[in-house]
């Protein structure tokens, strides 16, 4: 009798411990599914009381620049990806991007708040904290000077990193799971800017068709954007050409600028091919071993050709 309850009670544990690990996969899916869906967006995430900045400042936009932007921020926008340092929402016409920086990795962590206040805890806190700033203040200089020095090849309309009074403009935001939110700019980072698909999207759209010259075209046209920041002084310090590129109705531009550096020496054009090389030999030929190897070696040695194109060129020049 009491070993028929010693195993009835054996099986209602096992029964319990079931429920609790389906409940946990369960739980698991479910955040899992949300997690991609809304990419964990929240109004909480985009809103930051943070210092006024006057490096972080651009000159106002002309009357013609700013009606056009009005027009833009009349459409609603919808949730279709995050960053490392945002959420990106698609204006109904598709044609631009609005992205929201992400402070929820600036503010405070309850976690360290348990750690006691002594001096090394303390220094650990203070120091983790100055270097999450200091990251998104980089991530902001890159898209000024994005703004400023390169507005053509990066696609941004509009740049609003400061808290400001004067915009007065109010847009709708649609989240992953549909539900409808209103956002006041005046008080939250965001840039506009065109709505672009990866360089990474398009040679797999390209070269899965068998459109080898387009291909062909679409790098090159990556290669002549990369020498025009070269010259204008500009070296971003991310090299993932892949994704942070892309093209936006057939021209190039730089989808993430956020690594987006000023550097002088960028312009002698003997440092600027050893950075094109770095971007076709360690980024973009790895890819396509990788993905496309049957026509690898076609595109690279066209590749291969446009830099020694380039060489000649520095060669000839005055």
């Amino acid at each position: 009798m009491s070993e028929n309850l010693t195993q009835a009670k054996r099986r209602k544990s096992y029964w319990w411990l079931a429920y609790i690990v389906l409940a946990a996969i369960v739980m698991f899916v479910i955040g899992h599914i949300y997690y991609k869906l809304t990419g964990d967006f929240r109004l909480t995430h985009i809103t930051y009381e943070w210092p006024y900045h006057t490096e972080w400042e651009t000159l106002p936009l002309p009357s013609e620049d700013q009606a056009a932007l009005s027009k833009i921020l009349d459409q609603k926008f919808s949730f279709i990806d995050k960053g490392n340092q945002s959420y990106v929402f698609a204006s109904e016409d598709q044609k631009y991007v609005l992205k929201f920086f992400k402070f929820r990795h600036i503010k405070p962590n309850w976690l360290l708040d348990l750690l006691p206040p002594f001096s090394p805890f303390i220094r650990y806190k203070e120091n983790r904290d100055r270097s999450k700033k200091k990251r998104l203040e980089k991530v902001f200089i890159g898209y000024k000077n994005a703004f400023e020095i390169d507005r053509d090849n990066s696609g941004l309309v509009f740049i609003h990193l400061n808290q400001t009074g004067n915009l007065h403009k109010r847009v709708v935001i649609k989240d992953g799971l549909g539900l409808k939110h209103t956002v006041d700019l005046d008080l939250h980072a965001f840039i506009i800017q065109k709505k672009a698909k990866t360089t990474q999207s398009v040679l797999i759209k390209l070269l899965a068709q068998g459109e080898i010259g387009t291909a062909k075209q679409r790098l090159r046209q990556l290669i002549d954007m990369c020498v025009i920041e070269y010259e204008r002084g500009l070296l971003d310090c991310d090299h993932n050409i892949m994704v942070n590129t892309g093209f936006a109705e057939n021209e190039p531009i730089r989808i993430d600028v956020g690594k987006l550096i000023c550097d002088e020496q960028i312009k002698n054009r003997e440092t600027y091919l050893k950075d094109l090389e770095k971007i076709v030999f360690k980024r973009i030929d790895p890819w396509l071993n990788k993905y496309y190897s049957q026509y690898r070696s076609e595109l690279f040695q066209d590749l291969q050709s446009k830099l020694n194109e380039i060489q000649l060129s520095m060669n000839g020049a005055p």
